[in-house]
């Protein structure tokens, strides 16, 4: 408003130093008029920009819901092509005459759903049985009733699942072992075999049948192994946590394994008061005599239970200077390092091996990349042509299920032919990278 309504300082109203007299006529009108126009014009233009943002945003937005639509098919269709090279060849004669048909219908997805119900049912009636009747003596032939029908159906189960994939394909699974284990020990009830008593405990196995879950839910078999796949670094961890606590234990079996000495000690007011446990010891006998019970009593240090109240203040209020002061530096330092550092350590490389999928990401990149391409990128085409007819087993012409290692086979082949032809003009063979694409983000909702 200054710059366009009212003259140049250097003017000066009238005949000015720089630039000759000011018009008699001049109005500031013309410049703010000007400037609300020029402000005009930038606030279209922003609020075209926003619009172009947005719109955007949503077409980023509508792609990457189209490419998980078209990962969920390319995943069904992948799960359909596994259970087709999984099932038992036709044309089988004899007593495996029946078994691809038998395959079929065991791999069924409302069988499976039938059989995760089942396992869920006999876990629910475990539960009722030990909270309502806990000795069996009340409704002992209800119990037993729905304990042998349970061991019927899983003996059914398991016959048709061994029939199904028998021999190499059913041995190559370790859990098909662990329920082999359980259904045995259950027909052993059934059949009221009589059992010695060193192998009554087999009975409890029943109770670890709930585990079948693990192996017929996806998701519960995805956490399953994400866990395994980090208990190496769990077990480092775990490792380094027990070796500190272990070298605690040791110093405090020399500095308080005699503390309390008769049942009393001096406390602060240099008067003595009895100090025992609640089982009638001597305090320092019972948590730090030896190694056992001062690793014992570090872990309850660790966890946190009544260790400040019964551990700690009977050592921290005594008379000893000297002793307080290295009580207090005993307990400070071992909570700080095990209790708060290396604890969070541990969870921290559980989490982190849980959540490191940089190679699946990548496979899922390549095998999303590599049917694009089949499609000339356009997703919309991709999940007509490919969710069309997911499900029925058919095949879309045309398109190869890629996988990531079946990719790097061409690019190999292009090098080999390119080296090939350097080398015969007598050029140094180039260098290709034959590797499959290097791992980016996976696509995520924002």
């Amino acid at each position: 408003l200054f710059s366009f309504g009212r003259p140049d300082p250097g003017w000066g109203w009238g005949e000015g130093a720089r630039g000759g007299p000011w018009p008699a006529d001049a109005s500031p009108v013309g410049p703010l008029a000007a400037m609300a126009a020029a402000a005009v014009a930038q606030a279209v233009r922003r609020r075209n920009e926003t619009a172009e943002e947005k719109e955007e945003r949503h077409r980023r937005a509508s792609r990457v819901d189209a490419e998980i639509q078209l990962w969920k098919i390319l995943e069904r269709r992948a799960d359909e092509a596994a259970l087709q090279a999984r099932l038992p060849p036709p044309g089988q004669v004899g007593f495996w005459k029946l078994q691809r048909r038998v395959a079929i219908f065991y791999t069924n997805v409302y069988f499976q759903v039938f059989i995760v119900i089942l396992i869920a049912g006999n876990f629910l009636v475990n539960v009722a049985e030990k909270s309502i009747d806990p000795q069996g003596t009340q409704y002992p032939r209800f119990w037993k009733i729905c304990e042998d029908y349970h061991n019927i159906m899983f003996a059914f189960e398991l016959f048709l699942h061994m029939y199904s994939f028998w021999r190499v394909k059913f041995m190559s699974d370790a859990w098909n072992y662990f329920d082999v284990v359980v259904v045995t020990v259950g027909l052993m009830d059934l059949v009221r075999l009589p059992i010695p008593p060193a192998l009554n405990m087999l009975r409890l196995m029943r109770a670890f049948r709930v585990f079948r879950l693990f192996k017929r839910v996806r998701n519960l078999n995805n956490i399953l192994k994400s866990l395994m796949k980090a208990v190496p670094g769990v077990v480092n961890s775990f490792f380094i946590l027990l070796l500190v606590m272990c070298i605690y234990a040791i110093l405090a079996v020399d500095f308080f394994s005699s503390y309390g000495t008769n049942g009393t000690f001096i406390n602060d007011a240099q008067a003595e008061v009895a100090l025992g446990t609640a089982r009638g010891q001597e305090y320092g006998y019972e948590y730090w005599s030896n190694f056992g019970k001062s690793l014992y009593t570090a872990f309850q240090v660790l966890t946190g239970e009544s260790w400040s109240e019964v551990v700690a203040r009977p050592l921290l209020l005594g008379n000893d200077v000297t002793m307080t002061l290295g009580v207090a530096v005993w307990f400070t330092t071992f909570q700080l390092s095990c209790a708060i550092v290396l604890m969070n350590v541990s969870v921290a490389v559980l989490l982190e091996k849980m959540v490191d999928n940089d190679s699946e990401e990548a496979k899922r990149k390549v095998i999303m990349d590599e049917a694009l391409a089949q499609f000339g990128g356009d997703v919309q085409a991709a999940i007509e042509a490919l969710g069309a007819q997911s499900g029925d087993g058919d095949e879309v012409s045309g398109f190869e299920m890629p996988t990531p290692e079946n990719l790097a086979e061409p690019k190999k082949e292009a090098a080999k032919r390119a080296a090939s032809s350097a080398v015969a003009e007598g050029e140094p063979p180039p260098k290709f990278n034959t590797a499959p694409p290097p791992a980016v983000p996976a696509m995520r909702r924002a």
